[in-house]
């Protein structure tokens, strides 16, 4: 059983390589600034963690946990798929705001390092087809090619955060205009999820916010 110390060392090494992986991307960060910013030597960083690539995978586990239960827990819960999707939109730009490094390190990873995301299983999108899938089934949305459709609704989350320095360029948006952007960024995708999917004569009419 690990002890309150090494388990409080761990979770300071978790802390540091996650401010470093975020700071510097996956590649530029190494496992000496890692265990620095942890205030301890390598040879314990090695001792909890054998590898930078051990490390990348537990970090972003451990951010996945943060949002993804919630997610799910919701698509469980909320059998209206197009209310779900907008809750789903809600939380996940939420998250993205209090992590704004996050898409740029993962796309970094998801580039150069594929085989360290498979070591990670997040089947959240995969879910999102099927319960799309069933939804059109019961003709309670409009038809339309799932995967298409998770593959534009993550892009319209991720798209400003990925970004940045270019939407503030074209847009010539400076930083509190980008900021407010992103505030607005949610109910934007919301209109779009509902204009696509809405059925032409809905039993009820749709609204991008929750009762």
């Amino acid at each position: 059983m690990m002890s309150d110390a090494d388990a409080d060392t761990k979770q300071r090494i978790l802390a540091a390589a996650e401010a470093e992986f975020l700071a510097r991307g996956y590649d530029r960060s190494r496992t000496q600034a890692i265990a620095d910013r942890a205030q301890i030597n390598k040879a314990m960083l090695h001792y909890h963690f054998r590898s930078k690539d051990e490390l990348f995978a537990q970090v972003f586990r451990e951010k996945a946990k943060q949002l993804f239960p919630q997610v799910e827990a919701s698509l469980r819960e909320q059998p209206d798929f197009i209310r779900f999707v907008c809750r789903f939109v809600d939380l996940y730009l939420a998250y993205l705001i209090e992590n704004p490094f996050l898409p740029s390190y993962l796309m970094q990873v998801a580039t150069n390092h594929v085989e360290l995301l498979q070591q990670v299983q997040i089947d959240l999108p995969k879910r999102l087809v099927a319960a799309f899938e069933a939804a059109v089934k019961a003709k309670v949305i409009r038809p339309h090619d799932a995967r298409q459709f998770v593959v534009s609704l993550l892009g319209m989350c991720v798209m400003p955060f990925v970004g940045k320095n270019l939407i503030q360029g074209f847009l010539g948006l400076d930083e509190r205009e980008y900021h407010a952007l992103l505030a607005a960024r949610a109910e934007e995708i919301k209109r779009y999820v509902v204009l696509l999917l809405t059925p032409e004569h809905p039993p009820e009419r749709r609204r991008t916010k929750e009762a």
